[in-house]
């Protein structure tokens, strides 16, 4: 029933885990995440404003909230959904 992992299977998969589960020795979702959760084990939650899923490993929005547009801070190393500048169009 792979929804346990740990040594001891004492570690419940991450409720991000598509099918909630994951892989026995460190919690990786097997399947993917659902949409709204990023990273590994798929417990990060996406950005504010992301609209359906974000990348596995950045975190990045597939697309956003209208009115704002998918943005890497390469600095902080972390995605955001960046309000859209006056006078931009279709988000961009």
């Amino acid at each position: 029933d792979n929804k346990w992992f740990g040594p001891n299977c004492d570690h419940t998969c991450s409720e991000g885990c598509v099918d909630g589960r994951c892989e026995r020795a460190h919690g990786k979702c097997e399947h993917g995440c659902k949409p709204g959760f990023w990273g590994d084990k798929c417990a990060e939650a996406c950005p504010e404003k992301t609209v359906g899923a974000c990348d596995r490993e950045t975190g990045l929005p597939e697309a956003c909230k209208e009115g704002s547009y998918p943005k890497m801070n390469l600095t902080a190393d972390s995605a955001q959904c960046e309000t859209c500048p006056i006078g931009c169009k279709n988000g961009k």
